[in-house]
């Protein structure tokens, strides 16, 4: 079995449909139609079931997913890392480099980690763009930096995606929310109350959509203010909060609960990447990622 199966495998069911996956590879309906039927063969069961455009998998197809995408997570940071390493070259005196962060919600990404790379390599000099998660990428799109830190994978055509780091997304409650007596919260837990729309639309609101549609239920977001009181009384309400480490509405308010967020019992980590254009590869840049990416281990 090949590589190309298990992502074609992944991407079908995330996408719901073999004509989507299709647009999104890059590559025709009957190549991954093919690689799905090859599976099913090889496994002697049905994987996928065709529901008039769409598709939905069957039980075993959707734990054959699920032990698929870590895997083709790993090729793809495999692959990115290697295509995108260079040894020699000019090494630019500065880079920009857009950070994410959040307003009340905690730490996306620990600056501290750049500290290893400024005694490194001493004379590069890092200028640090701080912005909201989705933000930040638009500065990249729009040439404003050299450089993104961002929370899952940059699918953009032309630009490498280097993974440096893990996110344990977190959930904060107000002790009078039947949730704040659990040690975790499970994704399908939290999207039955309503949530304050995350800051980071591209890749938190999609994955929330997914276990909501998975449940049969519809999320209730709200746009909260970026200031404490807003998020304080969002919380009174009953609402839920999406986190990083050290959000400082946990020090603001006693009756304030953090609990790990979790999804079929594991602590939910999102992957947090380095991403930049193919054609800004420099050794400068080079080095910030090696450094980034062996500092995760």
């Amino acid at each position: 079995m090949h590589i190309d199966h298990l992502v074609y495998l992944v991407t079908a069911i995330d996408e719901g449909s073999l004509t989507e996956a299709s647009r999104k590879l890059h590559v025709t309906n009957q190549a991954i139609s093919k690689a799905i039927k090859d599976m099913e063969r090889h496994f002697g069961r049905s994987i996928i079931m065709r529901e008039g455009r769409g598709i939905s998998p069957t039980t075993l197809g959707r734990e054959l997913a699920a032990l698929a995408r870590p895997i083709v997570d790993g090729y793809r940071d495999f692959e990115d890392f290697g295509m995108s390493y260079i040894e020699d070259g000019e090494v630019a005196g500065t880079l920009r480099v857009a950070i994410p962060v959040t307003f009340c919600r905690g730490e996306l990404f620990s600056e501290k980690r750049l500290d290893l790379f400024r005694a490194e390599f001493p004379e590069i000099s890092l200028e640090l763009l701080r912005n909201t998660p989705d933000n930040c990428l638009k500065a990249l799109d729009q040439g404003l930096a050299d450089a993104s830190v961002c929370i899952g994978r940059c699918d953009w055509e032309d630009y490498y995606s280097v993974r440096i780091d893990e996110l344990g997304l977190r959930a904060l409650v107000h002790e009078v929310n039947p949730l704040a007596s659990k040690k975790a919260i499970e994704l399908e837990e939290a999207v039955r109350s309503p949530i304050a729309l995350p800051e980071d639309m591209r890749y938190v609101l999609p994955r929330l959509e997914k276990e909501a549609e998975r449940v049969g239920r519809d999320i209730v977001f709200r746009m909260v203010a970026p200031n404490m009181e807003e998020h304080l009384d969002f919380l009174s309400q009953g609402g839920l909060v999406l986190v990083g480490p050290h959000s400082p509405l946990i020090e603001a308010a006693a009756q304030v609960r953090e609990k790990p967020l979790t999804a079929n019992g594991r602590e939910l980590l999102l992957p947090v990447y380095l991403a930049y254009p193919c054609n800004g590869a420099c050794l400068s840049l080079s080095h910030l990622q090696s450094v980034l990416s062996r500092s995760r281990h």
